[in-house]
Order: structure tokens, then C-alpha cells, then sequence
């Protein structure tokens, strides 16, 4: 064997001896202090850097919110979510069909009717049913 080979056979069999815990191996004889404990450490982590353009820093919403919805048709709306109390005009329909519900979905009052029809939405009415007719907010 080369000596600069063997230089490095030895080099690693000490490295792995050292690493198994085997101190008699490298040394030929136990150690006279307690075997050391290897430690890694992390190099430290570079801070985030934020970068702030022009354009971002400028930009300004484009749209205001919508505005709140004033025609509604068949289905059950929220009150205070998706319609708001006030007062609401219907031209009628063939058995139109208005019920204020409250939390339980239970019927405070409705109305079924031919013709030109007013519905009254109350804060207090946690819910409004409406069926086959259209009704835009008027007051």
C-alpha cells in the first residue's frame, strides 16, 4: 500500500472508531477522561429580506364593495345578511308567497296572494321565505 493511502486508512479507521464510541481502537488503551459528545451546530439563519416595490406599496383598491342587494326573488334570506329590514314591493304573481321566520325557521306571519303585495322585514325576523314573485326594496 502507498503510504499516503495508508496515512488515510488509518485517518478514517480512527474517525470510525471515534464515532461508534470505540476509544480503544484509536488510542490502543480507555481514555482517562470521560468520552467527549460530538456537537453540530446550524449556521445562522440569514434575516427575511422584504422587498417593497413602488407599484405595491402604491396600489389602491381598484372596486369599492358591492351595494347591498335590493331585488330578490325565490328563496329563504338571512335578515341582516343577505336582505336587509325595510320595507319591500312585489308586483304580485300567480300565488305569490311571503313568510317571515323566526331562529327555528317557525312562521311569524305570511301572506299568499294575485296581486300587488307589501312585505314588511323586521330586524327581529331571524328569516324571510319568498316564492314566485320578485321584490324590490322601497323604503
Amino acid at each position: 500500500m502507498r503510504p499516503h493511502r495508508l496515512v488515510a486508512a488509518a485517518v478514517l479507521t480512527m474517525a470510525l472508531a471515534t464515532a461508534c464510541g470505540d476509544q480503544k481502537l484509536v488510542w490502543g488503551a480507555a481514555p482517562s477522561v470521560a468520552p467527549w459528545t460530538a456537537t453540530t451546530t446550524r449556521p445562522p439563519t440569514p434575516p427575511t429580506r422584504v422587498v417593497r416595490t413602488p407599484t405595491a406599496a402604491a396600489a389602491a383598491p381598484t372596486s369599492s364593495p358591492p351595494a347591498p342587494r335590493t331585488t330578490f326573488s325565490e328563496g329563504v334570506y338571512a335578515v341582516g345578511v343577505d336582505i336587509q329590514p325595510g320595507q319591500y314591493r312585489s308586483p304580485g304573481g300567480a300565488a305569490c308567497y311571503w313568510a317571515r321566520l323566526d331562529a327555528n325557521e317557525g312562521i311569524i306571519d305570511n301572506y299568499i296572494g294575485n296581486g300587488p303585495s307589501i312585505l314588511n322585514v323586521r330586524a327581529s325576523d331571524a328569516y324571510i321565505e319568498l316564492s314566485r314573485c320578485t321584490w324590490t326594496k322601497s323604503g
